[in-house]
């Protein structure tokens, strides 16, 4: 990907959309395997699921999540931010 598009799309984010993808992706390399919305929740701090939510919601709207909803560890990263 060009690097003044991926700036852009970066940028397309809010900061805590980047704080959630930052924490599924830690996770994922601690855990090795997807995360729940709770174990999100939590790793961002939040006391509210539906915040985390809210956050994997916009992320997949985006484009940098695709998600299962039949499953509760169906999250896929797809474009990362540094």
């Amino acid at each position: 990907m060009n690097f003044l598009k991926e700036l852009s799309s970066i940028s397309e984010l809010t900061k805590r959309e980047k704080d959630a993808l930052k924490a599924i992706n830690n996770l994922y390399d601690r855990l090795k395997y997807s995360p729940t919305v709770q174990e999100i929740a939590d790793e961002m701090g939040l006391s509210s699921k539906s915040t985390a939510f809210r956050y994997i919601q916009g992320l997949e709207e985006k484009g940098y999540l695709e998600r299962k909803e039949s499953s509760p560890r169906a999250l896929r990263v797809i474009r990362h931010v540094k």
